[in-house]
């Protein structure tokens, strides 16, 4: 093998050396935005979880109310 090819081997192990870096910080770089982006995920689900429960409840207590006044309006009715 020649001197030349020799270094120029040697320069491409060195390029290759460095894109093993490069895409080993990008990969670390790439799952904390996964994790990230699970944990927000995962809070926007439990506050939408909650919401739905607090809006099932108001419907039902709206619901109760009005049964209960449309009952009362249905015995005036009767009454009348």
């Amino acid at each position: 093998m020649k001197a030349d090819e020799t270094q120029a081997l040697l320069l491409r192990i060195r390029e290759l050396e460095q894109k093993v870096k490069e895409l080993r910080i990008s990969r670390r770089v790439l799952l904390f935005l996964l994790e990230r982006s699970e944990k927000e995920k995962e809070l926007l689900v439990e506050q939408l979880q909650r919401e739905k429960k607090m809006l099932q409840s108001r419907n039902a207590r709206f619901a109760r109310w009005l049964f209960s006044h449309k009952k009362g309006l249905s015995l005036l009715e009767k009454e009348k």
